[in-house]
């Protein structure tokens, strides 16, 4: 994919765009979910999208992060032709990343819940 966008491939740019607009909108979604920004006419659409958000992002940076960091240790052997620095990189920096993000958005979900649930009861 990286030689598609490099080279200027129509859909290597649209794959690499597709990601950027998904990010924005995965950066976003919590912050519609909780309050902070309005969408709140897709309340609850918002919030259970979030949570699958806070699912995945969590359970991604878990699994990456542990095998990363098995590999560094040297539990788990990378393949020969690896490029090492770049496991590296991910092991400590770029997986860890999406655990917090995954655990954030986890955090906040759970500290606007009771927020929510006043807001979409109905006044008697």
């Amino acid at each position: 994919m990286e030689h598609q966008v490099r080279s200027g491939s129509a859909g290597g740019l649209t794959l690499v765009w597709a990601a950027a607009v998904l990010k924005l909108v995965a950066a976003l979604l919590p912050l519609a979910a909780v309050g902070l920004i309005g969408w709140s006419a897709a309340h609850r659409w918002t919030r259970s999208l979030s949570w699958i958000e806070a699912s995945i992002l969590t359970l991604y940076g878990l699994v990456l992060t542990a095998v990363g960091l098995l590999v560094q240790a040297d539990i788990v052997h990378a393949s020969p032709h690896a490029d090492h620095r770049a496991l590296a990189w991910h092991a400590f920096l770029w997986d860890p990343w999406f655990l917090a993000w995954g655990a954030l958005v986890t955090i906040a979900m759970l500290a606007s819940r009771r927020t929510s649930i006043e807001t979409e009861r109905p006044t008697t």
